[in-house]
């Protein structure tokens, strides 16, 4: 018996697909026109989403209904990042 499962047990290793994490490690804004930001900050660390799951990254204000969010680590495909931000949910 068990020198049936041994090949097939190898088999299944050898061919098995992974799930591929895809990193998005660019730059990207977000625009809510509902929400007012702080314009008198230009760049901050500073925790301004609170995002679940967190982020690791650098916000640039553009204007007081546009952010730039800078990934310090890439943020992975297939995840929704769940934000909020003066009462208003951010969903990317």
């Amino acid at each position: 018996m068990l020198k049936r499962l041994i090949p097939i047990l190898i088999t299944s290793i050898i061919y098995a697909n992974p799930t591929q994490i895809v990193a998005l490690n660019e730059p990207f804004e977000i625009e809510n026109n509902s929400s007012v930001f702080n314009t008198d900050l230009s760049y901050t660390y500073n925790e301004i989403l609170k995002c679940n799951p967190k982020l690791d990254v650098v916000y640039k204000i553009e204007s007081i209904h546009k952010l730039k969010i800078i990934p310090k680590k890439p943020l992975k495909s297939g995840t929704d990042y769940q934000c909020k931000y003066d009462g208003n949910k951010i969903i990317f």
